[in-house]
């Protein structure tokens, strides 16, 4: 099963939104790329292996939802999908993002959680329209300090990935709200995340933490932030990190 039908249809009566949700599809049709007015396409819970580069095509496409899917690799054509708004490829197989992925810049929610990603790139700094973002269940070694460049951001989840550190730029997000850097391999924290204005929820929880951070982090996140702002870790941590 392809979704041809579905495509014809839309193709047919001029739609904006393709629905394709749990129709046990293998695949996309090509002729998706003639459905230039989509903008919006939800093809979730399918057994979708690969997206034809056709999808370049969608000049228009807003909203792109794969989520659970068997997908390895998504293809650079996506990459012309400027006007791209939110994109779901959470819970697949992707193991790289395409190159030039920074050409999304209206982006505001991208969700990467559960493939088999090593790495995000400097790219992510070109995504500056970013609201929230997500990569847990990975094996991304590190966040990129251009992170820092996503002004814009309110909730970063990199939770069950290996980062052994915090770039001291995501204390530039002045707007993040959430950040969830659980169960990764993270002993200390920058200072400067002590002094995040919006930061409400900050994750930990289930890192190799000096017990410095733990002590205070089982106190509760006020505590936790007071201390990290603290000039005594300040100095700790330049002494050890």
């Amino acid at each position: 099963a392809t979704g041809s039908s579905e495509v014809q249809k839309v193709q047919k009566h001029h739609a904006e939104f393709l629905d394709l949700r749990g129709k046990s599809i293998s695949s996309i049709p090509k002729s998706i790329g003639e459905c230039t007015h989509l903008e919006r396409i939800n093809a979730s819970d399918n057994n979708i292996t690969k997206i034809p580069p056709q999808i370049g095509a969608l000049t228009n496409l807003q909203r792109l939802n794969l989520f659970n899917n068997k997908i390895t690799q998504l293809p650079p054509e996506i990459n012309h999908c400027t006007q791209l708004v939110e994109l779901n490829v959470s819970v697949n197989k992707i193991k790289e993002l395409p190159r030039g992925y920074g050409c999304l810049n209206k982006i505001s929610f991208l969700d990467l959680s559960s493939n088999n990603l090593k790495e995000i790139g400097s790219q992510i700094g070109m995504l500056t329209t970013l609201k929230e973002f997500y990569c847990s269940f990975n094996e991304i070694k590190v966040l990129p300090p251009e992170i820092g460049n996503c002004t814009l951001l309110e909730k970063l989840s990199i939770s069950n990935n290996l980062l052994k550190k915090v770039p001291h730029e995501v204390a530039k997000l002045d707007l993040l709200n959430t950040l969830n850097v659980s169960a990764n391999k993270l002993r200390y924290l920058p200072p400067d995340l002590g002094n995040m204005p919006a930061l409400e929820n900050l994750d930990i929880s289930s890192n190799p933490v000096c017990k410095e951070i733990d002590h205070y982090a089982r106190k509760g996140k006020k505590a936790l932030k007071q201390y990290i702002a603290s000039e005594g870790y300040e100095e700790f941590y330049y002494d050890h990190a």
